[in-house]
């Protein structure tokens, strides 16, 4: 069993960003399409962002 952590103190402006492959899916007129989950989550803040984009950026 772990001990009680806790989170360290970040500076403003530590940004994590991860990038997910999404499932492709087939859009209305039959094409498949690879998707991208973007979350980008501030260390300091704890506030999270997401996007789901078409293409790697």
């Amino acid at each position: 069993m772990r001990g009680k952590g806790t989170f360290r103190d970040y500076d403003l402006g530590f940004i994590h960003i991860d990038i997910k492959h999404l499932p492709k899916l087939q859009t209305a007129n039959g094409k498949r399409r690879k998707r991208f989950l973007y979350i980008a989550i501030g260390r300091r803040s704890r506030s999270v962002h997401l996007a789901v984009k078409d293409g790697e950026a």
